[in-house]
């Protein structure tokens, strides 16, 4: 199949482990479905294998899909070894410091994400002059999970180890430290029911489902329960994660693990054991209530 060549370039920054490799690549899948460009895709990682990038790079088999792959030096990897999240989740505060000096600009972009829409509009950003645009999370501080930033402006921005080892130290995490080593005044933030929206919160405070999800949602995040994971009460949200797996070489794998946390967990046995309590305790009250009723009538 020849793939259309594109003259539009945005450039996507992830960051993974081996064990991230399947869902990177389904992110990078829907991203080719709401936008016409060509995407060149910076991978930091430190342990992935010949075949893990071999099977990312046939993504340019099928789409303009275009993967460069940086091994993050050892200098920079140790910085974060003493965190309790992977060492990769902080590989994003590397970006600036590890990016070709000709790029301009560079979207991060969590891994376990979808794009749900075109993301044209935040790539295209007017900085105004501002380092790097971001969104918020719940109790409004700044969330490092999608980050468009401005590298020209960035060359000041500390990415020594040794400020990361300090910061580690202190319990900074990845969000804290981006947070910290670029003020305020110097972001755009954008909207995160927009860019950076929950599956979870989207499902269990909104209501929203796959069918009614906005047009304005461009980012769903499966945050904290993932829809590979079998043990924990699924939405129909996932489904949308799961139309572009069925598209990857590790859909099989990724059904049979999910099938197998279904079958071996424990949390929603759990959960529908304590429902069942409950619904006795409430009933118990209920039929209390009516003998009390009947005795007075």
């Amino acid at each position: 199949m020849e793939i259309p060549m594109n003259t539009f370039s945005m450039n996507i920054a992830i960051t993974i482990n081996h064990a991230y490799v399947p869902y990177a690549y389904t992110l990078l899948l829907s991203l080719p479905a709401h936008d016409s460009a060509k995407f060149q895709v910076y991978v930091l990682h430190r342990d992935l294998t010949d075949d893990d990038c071999n099977v990312l790079s046939s993504l340019s088999k099928l789409y303009d899909i275009h993967v460069h792959f940086i091994c993050v030096p050892v200098s920079f990897s140790e910085a974060f070894t003493d965190t309790s999240a992977p060492a990769e989740t902080c590989f994003r505060l590397c970006l600036p410091a590890l990016l070709p000096d000709t790029l301009d600009r560079i979207l991060y972009l969590e891994a376990d994400m979808i794009a749900t829409a075109s993301l044209m509009p935040l790539y295209t950003l007017d900085f105004a002059g501002k380092k790097a645009a971001c969104t918020t999370d719940a109790s409004g501080n700044i969330s490092a999970s999608v980050l468009l930033l401005n590298l020209p402006l960035l060359h000041d921005t500390p990415d020594c180890p040794s400020v990361f080892r300090h910061a580690l130290a202190d319990g900074f995490d990845v969000h804290n430290i981006f947070r910290t080593s670029i003020c305020r005044e110097d972001l755009l933030l954008l909207d995160s029911l927009e860019y950076n929206l929950s599956a979870t919160a989207a499902f269990s405070q909104y209501g929203l489902h796959a069918a009614t999800l906005p047009d304005s949602v461009r980012l769903l995040h499966y945050t904290g329960e993932k829809p590979w994971h079998g043990d924990h009460l699924h939405n129909d949200l996932e489904s949308l994660w799961w139309n572009y797996a069925k598209k990857s070489p590790y859909y099989p794998a990724l059904l049979e693990q999910t099938i197998q946390g279904m079958i071996l967990g424990t949390n929603v046995i759990t959960y529908i054991s304590n429902i069942q309590k409950e619904h006795r305790q409430l009933t118990a009250i209920v039929d209390q209530y009516q003998t009390l009723l009947e005795k007075l009538s």
